[in-house]
């Protein structure tokens, strides 16, 4: 398996000429195998599909500009997560794809080739039906200012005991520009909703939509005559034909309710999908912002969750849930001070009190002032935690550790007293050996007082950012009902 580093949350250590220098470094010319390894910030190595893999990296860059402050370490992670894409697709070409299907990126197109893209599209909507679809015969039909279509048309082997006719398709190809907006963007929704309002024809030879696939770079929509949508298994599809995002309504609820129903079952991995896909195809739903933050800090995918969380806070700014997540995000990148502003800025908001008390406290404790963190973690009621068990659970933790760094302090400092006390007793009784032993214990109790202190600091570093079985569970699943902040523009 390939393995990848995921650098999609800089480390506070790690300045910008040794950030741009793991760039520089990267190696795009290796053709990977699937399912591909990405090994995250917090070194645990997870597996991607294809498809997964190029959503992660067009997240990525979407969101490049709000995770760095510095625009050369902006442009210099999303040119990397660009050229990415550009390799998961050249290699799934490479290991999945057939000839013919090269048609589609045309002869003048040596950058930003789809192929790849084109032929995990196909192989989902198609395989179940078609063995082979290296068989198939591909045919440019049309190009427009914003899409060509191709005429796709199965052996006449598949369908000989069939009273059909071979089974006949068409594939849309749309370019979209990695800005927002764009018009091709446009004219490929508007003609996915044309398509879905033919469902209903009765006509065998009106052109019916089978499916549909966009990512941030490119837009592919199957159709065929109702001859043969019947035959596509539609389960195996990825896109389910959902389009009341595209007019800007909310969504139907048929991802959120599929996420919640796998939340309920304990399928965490798979709602964190649903959701993250929820929230992809509708920019104003906040419930999936909410859950995919919740989850993927449940999860220790911690890339994935401030994603979620910087996305959400943007078209839901004020929002307790979303910024508790936000707060949590930086707190696990080290950036303690921009923590504390988003805490600060939900004080006033009920919902959440004790959760956001106990990230604050954290926050203390990390910046060298474990006596107030210490006081504040302390006077948190375990009832402001509500039905979160593991919150209480991290708080109880924290205090245990805090109490063993305490008592230990004490006795260490208890011995740098008895040190020089002894010292000056052995040199105003001329007992140089008394005096001697007085040092040593002065400096032992030194060492230990330095020694549990770093400890007490590496135990905290790894509840925080350490691997998942080691980490302090801080996420808070209750702020899926707690009340949003600014509503969306209607």
């Amino acid at each position: 398996m390939s393995r990848w580093y995921n650098l999609a949350t800089p480390r506070a250590s790690m300045d910008k000429t040794r950030k741009l220098r793991r760039y520089r470094r990267k190696d795009y010319t290796q053709v990977v195998d699937f399912p591909v390894e990405i090994i995250g910030r917090d070194g645990v190595v997870r597996r991607y599909s294809f498809e997964e893999s190029v959503r992660l990296y067009q997240r990525r860059i979407a969101s490049a500009d709000l995770r760095y402050k510095d625009s050369e370490v902006t442009l210099a992670e999303q040119a990397h997560c660009q050229q990415r894409i550009e390799q998961l697709r050249r290699s799934f070409f490479a290991r999945f794809g057939w000839p013919e299907i090269g048609l589609v990126d045309g002869l003048e197109e040596t950058d930003g080739r789809i192929s790849g893209e084109v032929a995990a599209f196909l192989l989902r909507c198609l395989s179940g039906e078609y063995a082979d679809l290296s068989t198939f015969c591909i045919t440019p039909l049309d190009e427009r200012d914003h899409y060509r279509a191709y005429h796709l048309q199965a052996p006449l082997s598949v369908d000989e005991t069939s009273q059909h006719e071979p089974g006949r398709f068409l594939l849309y190809v749309y370019r979209f520009e990695q800005a927002a907006t764009c018009t091709s963007r446009d004219a490929f929704f508007d003609y996915v909703k044309v398509l879905e309002g033919l469902k209903m024809s009765s006509t065998n030879d009106v052109e019916l939509l089978i499916a549909f696939h966009h990512t941030g770079d490119c837009g592919l929509i199957l159709t065929g005559t109702r001859d043969v949508v019947p035959i596509i298994d539609k389960e195996a599809l990825i896109d389910a034909l959902d389009l009341s995002w595209a007019d800007g309504k909310p969504p139907r609820a048929a991802l959120l309710s599929e996420g919640m129903g796998l939340l309920r079952r304990g399928l965490h991995a798979e709602a964190l999908e649903r959701f993250v896909v929820a929230y992809s195809r509708q920019h104003y739903n906040r419930l999936a912002y909410v859950a995919a933050a919740a989850l993927a800090n449940l999860l220790g995918h911690d890339d994935e969750a401030e994603t979620a969380a910087i996305m959400g806070t943007r078209y839901f700014p004020g929002d307790p849930a979303l910024g508790f997540h936000l707060a949590l995000a930086h707190l696990r990148r080290g950036e303690f001070a921009r923590s504390r502003t988003v805490l600060e800025d939900l004080r006033d908001c009920s919902a959440g009190s004790g959760a956001r008390s106990l990230l604050e406290g954290i926050t203390l404790l990390y910046t060298d002032r474990p006596n107030a963190g210490r006081r504040l973690i302390q006077s948190i009621d375990p009832k402001r935690l509500g039905a979160e068990t593991h919150l209480d659970h991290a708080r109880t933790v924290l205090l245990a550790q805090l109490r063993a760094r305490g008592t230990i302090r004490q006795v260490s400092t208890f011995t740098i007293v008895s040190g020089i006390v002894m010292s000056m007793w052995g040199l105003s009784h001329s007992s140089p050996g008394l005096a001697a032993a007085g040092v040593g214990v002065c400096a032992l109790g030194i060492l230990v007082n330095i020694g549990i202190h770093r400890a007490w600091r590496r135990q905290l570093h790894a509840m925080l950012n350490g691997p998942k079985d080691r980490r302090l569970c801080l996420t808070d699943l209750s702020a899926l009902q707690w009340g949003q902040g600014e509503k969306p523009p209607q």
